[in-house]
C-alpha cells in the first residue's frame, strides 16, 4: 500500500479517465481557446448579477444579510433563503472543485485548502460588507481578479510563500476597514 501511495506511477489522471464521458467538456474542455472555467465564472457572475437585480429572491437575499428581523417582519422566509444559498454555495464549491482537478489531473484532497478564506476576501475587496446585506456579483467578480492577480504575482517575487496568508489576511483588514469607511461615509445626512 505504501508503494501505491508514494510511487506516482500509479496515479491515475483524470482526464485519461474522464475523456470519454459525455460532461468532459462541460468541467474540462475549451471555449474560445480559454478553459471552460473561464466560462464558468463569467456566466455565473451575469447569473448571480441578474437574480439579484432583477428577481424578489435577490431582494430577499439582500434583505436576510442587512437586517434579518425586519426582513422576517416583512414576509421574507429568511431560513429558505439561507438553506438555498448554502445548497448554491456546495454548488459552486463542487464546480470549481471538479474545474480544479481537471486542470490539475488529479484527484486531491487537500487542494481547496484555506480557499474559503481567499473567496471571503475577494469578496471584501469587491466591496461586499463582511457584515452582509452590501455588496454585487460583479464588484466580488473583480474583487478575485484583482486578488488573483496579486496573489500570482506574489508567487513570483522572492518573498517566502509561507507570508502568502499573512499577506491575504492584511488585504482583508485593509478592505474591511475601507469598506467600513465608505459605509459610514453613505449613511451621513447630506448638507
Amino acid at each position: 500500500i505504501a508503494m501505491l501511495v508514494h510511487n506516482s506511477s500509479y496515479m491515475f489522471q483524470v482526464r485519461n479517465l474522464s475523456r470519454d464521458d459525455l460532461l468532459f467538456n462541460l468541467f474540462g474542455g475549451t471555449v474560445g481557446g480559454l478553459r471552460v472555467s473561464f466560462a464558468w465564472w463569467i456566466g455565473l457572475t451575469i447569473l448571480a448579477a441578474y437574480v439579484l437585480e432583477n428577481t424578489r429572491f435577490g431582494n430577499w437575499i439582500y434583505a436576510s444579510g442587512g437586517d434579518r428581523d425586519a426582513a422576517l417582519k416583512m414576509g421574507v422566509p429568511v431560513g429558505a433563503v439561507k438553506i438555498t444559498l448554502y445548497i448554491m454555495t456546495a454548488l459552486g464549491a463542487m464546480i470549481v472543485a471538479v474545474c480544479t482537478m481537471m486542470v490539475v489531473d488529479q484527484a486531491d484532497i487537500a487542494q481547496g485548502r484555506w480557499k474559503e478564506f481567499e473567496a471571503v476576501t475577494a469578496a471584501v475587496i469587491g466591496g461586499a460588507a463582511i457584515t452582509g446585506g452590501h455588496g454585487s456579483p460583479i464588484g466580488t467578480f473583480f474583487g478575485a481578479l484583482m486578488f488573483g492577480m496579486v496573489s500570482q504575482g506574489f508567487f513570483y517575487t522572492d518573498i517566502n510563500d509561507n507570508w502568502f496568508f499573512a499577506f491575504v489576511g492584511g488585504i482583508l483588514l485593509v478592505a474591511v476597514i475601507i469598506n467600513k469607511y465608505v459605509r459610514e461615509a453613505a449613511a451621513r445626512p447630506t448638507r
